[in-house]
């Protein structure tokens, strides 16, 4: 049964790929990521690799408040709501780095002040947001067993969604909201060594 979730997710990851492409709605669309960089592919050589058990849960949570999504380490919301916040958790979305690791980028966070939207991507800037930190570090393209983190936006509401799950991306964007494109590259949350 493992082996088959295992092969399954690697299908949905692969249709991912190819159905959203590897572009986000921003102003340079060569500076997609992984753009220019050498190497690519799903597996990865193993020195190329960074070290999965050092990854961390990446959890989405909501501000009824200011009416947004965000994604952070549990560790990072339990501080925010303790100084300054209202986030609710909605689950834990991918793994990543939060620290540089082989072949890792930054995930960077971008705002808009206009209506609190917070947009992830692996570029430097996004027009009309403020940088707004480093959350984590991803692949900057689809190596050692990653999957694509696929953005959703809802523009009547100036939000955007994140998933690893192609089928509640097409969902989103079969119901209105826009494809946002793919932010980076994350370790999926189950272990997909394929080893029955």
């Amino acid at each position: 049964m493992k082996a088959v979730l295992c092969i399954l997710s690697i299908l949905l990851a692969l249709t991912a790929t190819l159905v959203t492409g590897n572009q986000m709605n921003m102003d340079d669309s060569s500076k997609k990521p992984g753009y220019g960089k050498k190497g690519g592919g799903k597996g990865g050589k193993k020195g190329d690799c960074a070290n999965s058990t050092t990854s961390v849960p990446y959890i989405q949570a909501f501000s009824p408040q200011i009416k947004a999504h965000t994604l952070d380490t549990r560790a990072a919301f339990v501080n925010a709501d303790t100084t300054q916040g209202d986030w609710q958790f909605q689950g834990k979305v991918f793994r990543a780095w939060e620290t540089q690791q082989p072949s890792t980028v930054p995930l960077n966070r971008f705002l808009t002040q206009v209506n609190q939207d917070y947009i992830f991507s692996t570029i430097s800037s996004v027009s009309g947001y403020d940088a707004n930190g480093v959350v984590g570090y991803v692949y900057p393209t689809q190596i050692c067993d990653s999957v694509p983190l696929l953005g959703a936006y809802n523009q009547a509401a100036g939000d955007h969604y994140y998933t690893t799950d192609v089928g509640e991306h097409n969902s989103l964007t079969s119901s209105g909201w826009s494809d946002a494109g793919i932010s980076g590259y994350v370790l999926p949350l189950h272990d997909c060594s394929c080893k029955s």
